[in-house]
C-alpha cells in the first residue's frame, strides 16, 4: 500500500519540476541524484522515499518550499490534490514573497533540525505515531515519547556516535543526548 504522504510530496515535487521548466533528468543532475530515482519519488514509490536532506536539495532546484516539502511529507493524509494545492499556493506568491518565506525558513529551520526529523524516524514504530509526535512538537502540544525497546535504544546510540563521528553534532551535543536516551530507558 502506497503511503498517503509519499503521493502529495511525489505531485508536490512533479508541479515544481513542471513550473521549472526542468525534465527529471537536468533536475536530478542539479540535485545531484539518479533520474531513476527522482523518477521513483515522482511516483511516489512506498519504499523510495527522499531522505530529508536530498528532499531539501531537489526542493531548492525545483524552487520550492522546504517548509511545505516536510509537512507534506509528515502529513499521513496528505493527498494528490494537496501536494499540486501545496505547490500551487507556493508557484502563485510572487517571486520576491517566495524568497523572503524561503529566507526565514532557512535562519529557522537548520540542518541539526532536518536530521533530528530523519533520526525520528528510526524511532517510531510506525508512521502515525511519528506524525502525532511532530505535529504535537510543531504545534507546542506535549506528545507522548517514543516507545523505547532495548534495540531501539541501541540503534539510537549508534546514530548518536555515528552523528558525533562525522561532526554533526559536538561532543558535549552527544553527551547531552546520550544521557537524555538513557533517561528515557
Amino acid at each position: 500500500m502506497m503511503n498517503m504522504s509519499a503521493v502529495a510530496v511525489a505531485t508536490y515535487l512533479r508541479t515544481l519540476r513542471s513550473a521549472a521548466g526542468l525534465s527529471q533528468e537536468e533536475a536530478a543532475a542539479k540535485a545531484g541524484i539518479s533520474a531513476k530515482t527522482l523518477g521513483r519519488w515522482e511516483r511516489g514509490a512506498g519504499d523510495h522515499e527522499p531522505t530529508v536532506t536530498n528532499l531539501k536539495k531537489l526542493v531548492h532546484v525545483l524552487g520550492g518550499s522546504v517548509r511545505d516539502a516536510l509537512l507534506l511529507l509528515i502529513t499521513e493524509d496528505a493527498t494528490e490534490d494537496d501536494g499540486d494545492g501545496v505547490a500551487q499556493t507556493w508557484l502563485d506568491l510572487p517571486a520576491g514573497e517566495r524568497a523572503q518565506v524561503d529566507s526565514i525558513i532557512e535562519n529557522t529551520m537548520s540542518e541539526e533540525l532536518l536530521e533530528i526529523i530523519q533520526e525520528l524516524r528510526s524511532d517510531y514504530q510506525d508512521d502515525r505515531t511519528l506524525v502525532e509526535f511532530l505535529r504535537g512538537a510543531l504545534l507546542g502540544v506535549a506528545p507522548a515519547p517514543a516507545p523505547t525497546p532495548a534495540s531501539s535504544v541501541e540503534e539510537r546510540l549508534r546514530s548518536l556516535e555515528a552523528l558525533r563521528t562525522k561532526r554533526v553534532i559536538t561532543d558535549a551535543e552527544y553527551a547531552a543526548r546520550r544521557q537524555q536516551l538513557i533517561e528515557s530507558i
